[in-house]
């Protein structure tokens, strides 16, 4: 990518910072939902750059870790932050059902983090969700299973 078109493209996502952050929760859900559709059709071309920058086959099991770095988590992160607005939008406590503390302490949170310690609730939560019913956490499920899953799941 010509970086007078990167610098041009962070520039205009700086200027816009602002109108986001103002904009209503049924909004960024709407422009979430899209962008989770682009990166579920553009997910095989995605893979399939990286295991090419990285001298992988197609056919090497290496290639689950472009999945897993790549598409995966990010359709996991729309979903989850979509999940949360769609929260908000209604109304409802978005941590409920999490547990949550609060520290006055500032040993184990990071500059300018918030005043709730929300790790071990993720971590949890991470622990718990399902990519499907099997009842196997996804720790749990060979790297390889995720290449055969149906992602029509990711679309929340």
């Amino acid at each position: 990518m010509d970086s007078a078109v990167l610098q041009h493209d962070l520039q205009e996502l700086h200027d816009n910072k602002r109108t986001w952050a103002r904009l209503a929760p049924v909004a960024k859900i709407h422009y979430l939902r899209e962008i989770r559709d682009l990166v579920m059709a553009n997910a095989d071309g995605w893979v399939s750059a990286g295991a090419e920058l990285k001298g992988l086959t197609s056919d090497s099991p290496v290639v689950a870790e472009e999945w897993l770095s790549g598409p995966y988590p990010t359709v996991t992160w729309l979903n989850d932050v979509i999940e949360t607005l769609t929260a908000i939008d209604r109304g409802e406590d978005p941590l409920a059902g999490f547990k949550v503390r609060t520290t006055t302490s500032r040993a184990d949170r990071g500059p300018g983090a918030a005043a709730h310690d929300l790790r071990p609730a993720l971590a949890q939560r991470v622990r718990t969700r399902r990519l499907d019913g099997t009842g196997r956490d996804r720790r749990q499920r060979p790297a390889g299973r995720v290449l055969q899953a149906d992602r029509s799941r990711w679309a929340g």
